[in-house]
């Protein structure tokens, strides 16, 4: 039996926890699980059975679960895991992506008819004031 793996890991300003562990060899099974906090948020399990009579079986379940344990870290910094993060302040609830409504084929706009260019009506002309003369 191989010792287990555990790593802190912070994603979106939280600290998750990947832990792997081998089950020993009457189940043959290596389990990584992620948690945050104590909340399982994730598991992934597989099987060495296939293995078993392996004269490096140490090394290789070594190398096996090493790789699952990377591999969730992985998954968790792709975001894999983001539906089933918890909701953070800086984090909010995602609203479902509203689908565009369909919207009619786009016809030609018609272009407006020219019309004629109005002149200013002519204002008709101020005759100057007359002031009275002086005498």
């Amino acid at each position: 039996m191989v010792g287990g793996f555990n790593h802190n890991f912070c994603y979106k300003e939280q600290t998750y926890h990947v832990q792997t562990e081998d089950s020993g060899v009457k189940k043959a099974a290596i389990t990584t699980l992620l948690y945050s906090g104590g909340t399982i948020l994730a598991r992934k399990t597989s099987s060495y059975s296939e293995i078993l009579d392996h004269a490096e079986l140490n090394a290789e379940v070594e190398v096996r679960m090493k790789e699952q344990h990377k591999q969730m870290m992985r998954d968790l910094k792709d975001g894999c895991f983001d539906d089933r993060l918890p909701k953070t302040a800086e984090q909010p609830e995602k609203q479902p992506e509203k689908q565009p409504e369909k919207q009619p084929e786009k016809q030609p706009e018609k272009q407006p008819e020219k019309q004629p260019e109005k002149q200013p009506e002519k204002q008709p002309e101020k005759q100057p004031e007359k002031q009275p003369e002086k005498q």
